[in-house]
């Protein structure tokens, strides 16, 4: 019902994500109807936004604009996740030092995608937030090497659509290497994205930026600790 009231107001259908089942059971057996309809609302809504993102990337192909120019915004939030990335890390390796001695971390940044390893994993992470990257891409990467293994996470700040719509994604992937397999680390899911807009200040869009890295840092985190044992 709620895709078929979205199409008739000329918006994309809601997209489906199986990673979301959880969330979806757990809101809708809040005890609270209240909290029911609150956290539903929010679902819809990422689900929504996500689905946007896809409808902004196909819309930009068959539009004669020039790039929107995002890089403003993009180094400005770039910036601050690559402070508290080391931030983080700093804090990572002394718990880590704790479980393996010899646990060691690099941080680095850039704004170009030269690296083919690395563009594979920018488009996964595109994809799997539902869109097609453009131009610009402004990315921090953490590095954590232990005995048993090596955690990779990159957060990257992306153009939406190719010409650039002005949209910008926070997008993220992790690739755990321990001896005997390598994969991913996080299982994202279509809504695990950040959306910036046009009109957005880093001031403003922070903490929801903030928020999502500390999110995939932990959960990357959860999964380098569990190989570790």
């Amino acid at each position: 019902m709620a895709s078929l009231a979205l199409m008739r107001s000329n918006y994309p259908p809601l997209v489906m994500d199986h990673r979301l089942a959880e969330q979806h059971r757990r809101a809708r057996f809040r005890a609270s109807e209240q909290d029911r309809l609150v956290e539903l609302t929010a679902l819809l809504a990422d689900l929504e936004i996500a689905a946007l993102r896809g409808e902004l990337s196909w819309s930009a192909q068959h539009r004669d604009q020039p790039s929107a120019n995002t890089a403003p915004l993009a180094t400005a939030m770039q910036r601050r996740i690559v402070e508290h990335l080391r931030r983080q890390a700093n804090s990572l390796a002394l718990v880590l030092r704790e479980l393996d001695s010899s646990a060691r971390f690099a941080v680095s940044a850039g704004a170009t995608d030269d690296d083919a390893a690395r563009r594979g994993r920018l488009d996964a992470a595109a994809e799997r937030a539902l869109f097609t990257r453009g131009p610009g891409c402004w990315w921090a990467a953490l590095d954590l090497t232990v005995t048993d293994g090596t955690l990779r996470l990159l957060v990257a700040v992306q153009d939406v659509g190719a010409p650039a719509t002005g949209v910008l994604a926070v997008t993220a992937d992790a690739q755990l290497r321990t001896a005997g397999s390598q994969g991913d680390a996080l299982d994202l899911a279509c809504t695990d994205c950040v959306t910036l807009i046009p009109t957005d200040g880093a001031d403003e869009r922070w903490p929801d930026v903030a928020e999502f890295v500390d999110d995939v840092v932990s959960r990357a985190m959860h999964r380098l600790t569990q190989a570790m044992h």
